[in-house]
C-alpha cells in the first residue's frame, strides 16, 4: 500500500507536511482488506491526524511542555530529537527558528 499527499502539503528536505489537519479514507474494497473491522474484505475507514510542528504532546498546541522537550532533543536526549529534526542532520540549529515561530500556536479541532 502506497500513501502520497497531494502537491503543496509537504514543505523542507525531509518533505514533512504542512501545518494543518488531515483526513485519511482507506477504501477496504480497492485495497483488498477488511478496512472497516466487519470481518470481511471491503468498507471504508476515516482517519483523521493533525501536523503541527513543535507539538509533541500531540494536545495541538505549542507550549512550554513542548518547549521542555525540545530542551531535552537539544540536549541530546534521543526520544525528543526524531520529532525536531526536520532534515535529519542529527542536530537542531536550523529547527529552533521554527519551533519558535510555532510557539504559542493552537491549532483549530478536526470535524
Amino acid at each position: 500500500m502506497l500513501f502520497s499527499f497531494a502537491a503543496g502539503t509537504h514543505v523542507g528536505p525531509s518533505d514533512s507536511l504542512v501545518d494543518g489537519n488531515y483526513r485519511l479514507d482507506i477504501d477496504g474494497v480497492a485495497q483488498g482488506f477488511d478496512a472497516d473491522g466487519s470481518g470481511t474484505a471491503g468498507g471504508t475507514k476515516s482517519v483523521n491526524f493533525h501536523r503541527l510542528f513543535g507539538d509533541t504532546d500531540g494536545d495541538r498546541d505549542i507550549d512550554n511542555a513542548d518547549f521542555g522537550n525540545l530542551y531535552r532533543a537539544f540536549y541530546g536526549d534521543v526520544k525528543y530529537r526524531n520529532a525536531f529534526d526536520r532534515d535529519d542532520d542529527n542536530d537542531l540549529f536550523e529547527e529552533i527558528g521554527d519551533f519558535f515561530s510555532n510557539f504559542g500556536r493552537l491549532l483549530d479541532p478536526q470535524n
